[in-house]
């Protein structure tokens, strides 16, 4: 993978304090919205035009199953379940690649079923 622009360096590295924030208050409904709103702005940043950088699609597979698996782990928190739909509909909005979408289909499914409504 080329390397990234600055602009979604900055993004990962943030989403990486995020995550080590996130195990070390697990309950904390502040950083589980800081959180998912930082794996949306993460995914959002790679179909930004301006920034001409297309992310590959098992790297935007990559974030969304981090995602789901976050939401997965605190089912019961409406505003994160929200996020992640929102999250899977723009993904599948703008998802070129067949594969891509087939895994957002299977996740955005897998998020209903388990109570994400």
């Amino acid at each position: 993978m080329e390397k990234l622009p600055r602009k979604q360096q900055q993004i990962f590295e943030r989403l990486d304090a995020f995550r080590l924030l996130t195990s070390i208050y697990p309950d904390e409904p502040a950083v589980r919205k800081q959180y998912a709103d930082m794996l949306h702005k993460a995914y959002c940043a790679f179909d930004d035009v301006k920034f001409r950088y297309v992310l590959e699609p098992e790297q935007r597979a990559q974030i969304l199953q981090t995602f789901s698996g976050f939401a997965e782990k605190h089912s019961q928190d409406n505003l994160l379940q929200a996020r992640l739909l929102e999250t899977l509909a723009e993904a599948v909005a703008h998802e070129t690649d067949l594969r891509g979408l087939k895994l957002l289909i299977r996740t955005a499914h897998s998020v209903m079923q388990r109570g994400g409504k």
